[in-house]
């Protein structure tokens, strides 16, 4: 009898601690904590999968499993829908956890999904840093500006004197940087800073006269100058910046805004002029060499526009490309000549030359830059 009790008591304790032994794991806990600025959480354990969610820097998940160089976590939507997606292991550190018996909650329903989660984690505001350098295609200029006349008195029957300034100019080298602040997922603004190298104006300034007396024979000379000198230019930008999240390892950006250009056209070459004049009952014909120049500002308000694409080397570090139009109104000057005495080239005669009676005389024409440029540049981005 009393063993008959004995094995009722035992069968009784042990349909107990069956019953009562499913709330009871002796488990270790794993979690995951972001360190990047931000992680995708993606549907499958591949960069090309969609993206579910974005993990601010600091949020914690538990880890359910690992595929390679992916966790796979879960986290409870507000309908109280458990969802699992897979997180890249170099977004992300390891917290260790010691060993110890816990009671097991009852759990939301476990629901695979595979459409984006509409609720949000809180969105952390982040920085981004882009330095590069690339190529412009540089400015446009007016090719070439020239003057004629001709002229006959006394004893002499005609002079022809023509000038021509003919210049190009070379394509500069192009860098900057950019200061992002996105306050949204998709939207920031930007300060960028684009400089470009000194952009050199090589040329000819030409300068041609041929005459003829009325009793004798005539002569011509011919005579060439160097142009030289640069087109210097910066801006000063302030963008509103547009970052779609779409799956992918390439993201796409534009941005465009307001420019301030900084800068200065130089120019400095040399030109010829003609008289004739009678004394002591002869008449003389001779030329003069003048230096002339040009000395613009370009400052001023203009607007620049573009986009281009992020490829990621590590969560806060990638490749940067960008392709950008910077539009400025176009600058319109004249070649001065320097006020000064000069000595003719033939009979050593001076001439005192004042700047608003020459310029008046030659008349030239207008010369022309437009500082709008294209600009195509490879960098790097640094996000915190």
């Amino acid at each position: 009898m009393n063993k008959t009790i004995l094995k009722l008591h035992s069968i009784y304790l042990l349909m107990i601690v069956l019953v009562f032994m499913p709330n009871l794991v002796l488990a270790q806990e794993q979690k995951i904590r972001v360190v990047a600025a931000h992680a995708n959480i993606r549907m499958k354990p591949e960069f090309g999968s969609d993206i579910i969610d974005t993990a601010p820097r600091g949020g914690e998940f538990e880890v359910k499993d690992k595929t390679g160089e992916w966790y796979q976590v879960g986290f409870e939507s507000r309908v109280g829908i458990r969802i699992f997606g897979y997180i890249y292991e170099k977004e992300v550190e390891e917290i260790r956890r010691e060993e110890k018996v816990l009671e097991v909650p009852a759990k939301a329903p476990e629901v695979f999904i595979s459409q984006p989660v509409l609720e949000k984690e809180p969105w952390s505001p982040r920085i981004e840093l882009v330095l590069s350098g690339g190529y412009n295609t540089g400015y446009s200029i007016t090719q070439s500006v020239e003057y004629a006349f001709r002229f006959s008195e006394g004893a002499l029957k005609q002079a022809d004197e023509h000038g021509m300034f003919t210049q190009n100019i070379n394509k500069p080298i192009a860098f900057g940087g950019a200061l992002n602040y996105f306050f949204d997922r998709n939207f920031g603004l930007q300060l960028r800073f684009d400089l470009n190298t000194k952009a050199d104006i090589k040329g000819v300034s030409n300068y041609n006269l041929t005459w003829e007396w009325l009793q004798e024979t005539g002569g011509f000379i011919n005579e060439n100058w160097d142009i030289t000198d640069n087109v210097t230019l910066m801006s000063l930008g302030a963008n509103i910046i547009l970052k779609p999240q779409i799956p992918g390892m390439i993201a796409p950006v534009l941005s465009g805004g307001v420019s301030y250009f900084i800068g200065n056209l130089s120019l400095n070459s040399m030109t010829g002029f003609a008289l004739t004049w009678d004394y002591e009952q002869s008449q003389y014909i001779d030329y003069w060499i003048f230096p002339s120049k040009i000395d613009a500002s370009l400052n001023g308000i203009g607007f620049n526009a573009g986009g281009g694409v992020e490829l990621p080397i590590t969560p806060d570090v990638g490749f940067h490309i960008d392709a950008r139009y910077f539009m400025k109104s176009k600058i319109e000057e004249q070649w001065k000549t320097i006020p000064g005495n000069y000595n003719s080239e033939f009979h050593n005669a001076i001439f005192s030359l004042s700047q608003e009676g020459f310029d008046s005389v030659l008349d030239l024409q207008h010369f022309e830059i437009n500082p709008s440029f294209f600009k195509f540049s490879l960098g790097l981005l640094f996000a915190f």
